[in-house]
């Protein structure tokens, strides 16, 4: 199934040397940038929609952008959760900070190797995940039903916890869940031969992957937004939020 979210790349003719127009696309479609400019859809988006002024910000400070970026990127790699799928969201810096010191604070656990051993299974297995809702009049084992019971007790509170910021809090209540869906994984063939009976399955396991919604996502994700520096003289600082 193509990915609509990471286009196929194919090669184009683009940067000074370069004459016309290019197709890009982003996930509102296709979109026509000048070749010889090095930005991509969105950005042309922006210029086109919101020309606020005339005014452009100074090489400098745009240099100093790309250095804390590359900070950033430096110290997610640093705490190894580059790769831990935090799509969830990036329109507050902080709140993302909160979410990757929750993560990586998950990560420092005894049990994190089998518990994102058990997640990963999950969110490979729905694939996206389905829309139906979960019936358990089709539930055939016991695991199913623990696993049902088990996301009920820990929806409430993890919508809480997100609510308020407290993303150690909804992490531990989602790690709890390992048990009942290491259960549900060796008392049942999720891929059951009986359409109705795999799909309620399938979307058993789409309210486990959804418990994340907010916090983290299971796809790779560009993440060096979110970041911590400590300057060697602080009055570098100009602002902070």
């Amino acid at each position: 199934m193509k990915d609509e979210a990471h286009p196929v790349l194919r090669p184009l003719p683009i940067g000074i040397d370069a004459g016309g127009i290019r197709r890009e696309t982003d996930s509102m479609g296709e979109i026509e940038v000048p070749a010889d400019r090095y930005w991509g859809a969105q950005t042309e988006r922006a210029r086109q929609n919101f020309p606020v002024s005339g005014l452009r910000f100074q090489r400098r400070f745009i240099a100093a952008l790309g250095l804390i970026k590359g900070e950033a990127a430096l110290e997610n790699a640093a705490l190894g959760i580059v790769d831990a799928a935090l799509a969830a969201s990036f329109d507050d810096p902080l709140d993302a900070l909160a979410r990757v010191k929750a993560l990586a604070a998950l990560k420092g656990r005894a049990d994190f190797e089998p518990l994102a051993v058990a997640f990963k299974r999950v969110v490979n297995i729905i694939k996206g995940g389905v829309t139906a809702p979960v019936d358990s009049a089709l539930f055939e084992a016991p695991c199913e039903g623990a696993l049902f019971a088990a996301l009920q007790a820990a929806g409430d509170e993890v919508a809480s916890c997100v609510g308020r910021g407290a993303y150690d809090e909804a992490l531990r209540t989602i790690a709890a869940l390992r048990d009942p869906v290491d259960a549900f994984f060796t008392g049942v063939m999720v891929i059951a031969p009986d359409e109705r009976v795999r799909t309620n399955r399938l979307a058993l396991l789409t309210q486990v992957a959804r418990l994340f919604a907010g916090i983290a996502d299971g796809a790779h994700a560009y993440f060096v937004h979110s970041y911590h520096l400590r300057p060697r003289d602080p009055e570098d600082f100009i602002a902070v939020r």
